[in-house]
């Protein structure tokens, strides 16, 4: 039996913005949610709101958006609704309270995705 693919979704028009199996999600700290994602020596409550991508992860069309912003920073939308689903910023480095972890530069908000549950 083939693995389910996890589709990521916009929550308002249901278009399908990646999978997981593509561009895996990450917590702050960089690794695969699900996978250890609290083994971290950091104690701050990093928000749970969001989920990262990797850079070198992105779907083709946050690899554009990124493009056309220079690889600065800017806001993503859903590409068939244009409902805002997130952000990216290659230019701030800000660490999270520990001081340790860069969270990845590509962040999208749980409130605006459908996730399947796992």
């Amino acid at each position: 039996m083939p693995a389910k693919i996890t589709e990521i979704k916009c929550k308002r028009c249901r278009t399908m913005l990646f999978t997981e199996e593509a561009s895996p999600s990450l917590t702050a700290h960089g690794q695969a949610i699900g996978v250890g994602a609290r083994n971290t020596r950091c104690n701050s409550d990093v928000p749970e709101d969001c989920l990262f991508l990797a850079e070198d992860s992105m779907p083709d069309w946050i690899h554009e958006v990124v493009d056309r912003e220079n690889w600065t920073k800017g806001k993503l939308h859903c590409p068939l609704c244009h409902a805002r689903i997130g952000s990216f910023d290659f230019v701030s480095s800000k660490k999270c309270n520990c001081g340790e972890y860069v969270p990845p530069p590509i962040r999208i908000t749980y409130s605006k995705i459908d996730v399947p549950h796992r």
